[in-house]
């Protein structure tokens, strides 16, 4: 079982969102609690060195950046997926505040 942290700003992001949506990224959550590192496609993908995505599909793709440090995940940052690339800002975004909140 992989222990996971959640950075304040996606706590703000997930509070807005429905009940269905929040129901699909807490079952997301749970297969990263249950696989951690191991979680596969399509639930989970690496992005970039240290940096994977937790991917929601929902009435929105909604998708979790996080990233692993001493046998802890840490959900770094949330966003709705508009596009079919992610956007580099989110990308950096998630690597600053994992840099900041994880080391």
């Amino acid at each position: 079982m992989t222990p996971y942290i959640l950075h304040p700003e996606v706590r703000k992001f997930l509070k807005p969102l429905s009940l269905d949506i929040k129901s699909k990224v807490g079952a997301g959550l749970f297969l990263l609690q249950e696989y951690g590192r191991l979680l596969p496609p399509p639930d989970s993908k690496k992005i970039s060195g240290r940096i994977f995505e937790l991917r929601i599909r929902a009435s929105v793709q909604i998708r979790l950046l996080y990233g692993f440090s001493g046998g802890v995940a840490f959900v770094v940052h949330g966003f709705v997926k508009k596009s079919n690339k992610i956007a580099p800002r989110e990308l950096r975004l998630a690597e600053k505040r994992f840099a900041e909140f994880a080391e």
